[in-house]
């Protein structure tokens, strides 16, 4: 018995050390969501709406990533909306602090976006933003609206 419970206990301090996270995608998201809303808020910021059409296109993007780590997306995932990528992270906090240490990210976490999306994994993270609700990650613009050029 003492022998399993040493087992179990070299387990659990291998898998925190490993950087691995058993939260689901759902979790992850969660979690992430009260973090970044938290940092809007310090910064004078309302939240961000954390929408599902994001949080799948973003989980998309980050398997694309995973290929192949460029804003250059192979689909048309990220049309019209802005994006965070991150590789080398172990969690939604290292995320967050990589993006803030960086002006040109931190620009899009304390944009005047109104929706979100995140996802996370195997040492990257994504987040999408747009002012726009979305459909397969593309902007639903007002009638008549044309973007600038």
């Amino acid at each position: 018995m003492k022998k399993v419970i040493v087992l179990i206990l070299a387990l659990i301090l291998l898998l925190s050390v490993s950087g691995c996270d058993t939260k689901t995608p759902e979790q992850q998201i969660a979690e992430y969501e009260t973090l970044f809303n938290q940092y809007r808020a310090d910064n004078g910021k309302e939240p961000l709406i954390f929408t599902d059409d994001l949080n799948k296109c973003a989980a998309l993007r980050l398997e694309e990533i995973k290929v192949n780590f460029s804003h250059d997306s192979a689909g048309d995932i990220t049309s019209h909306v802005a994006e965070n990528l991150v590789k080398g992270i172990r969690n939604n906090k290292e995320a967050l602090l990589c993006w803030i240490d960086s002006p040109i990210h931190e620009l899009n976490l304390l944009s005047n976006n109104v929706y979100t999306g995140y996802a996370i994994g195997k040492g990257y993270a994504v987040q999408l933003f747009s002012a726009y609700m979305t459909i397969n990650g593309t902007a639903q613009l007002p009638e008549g609206y044309e973007w600038p050029d």
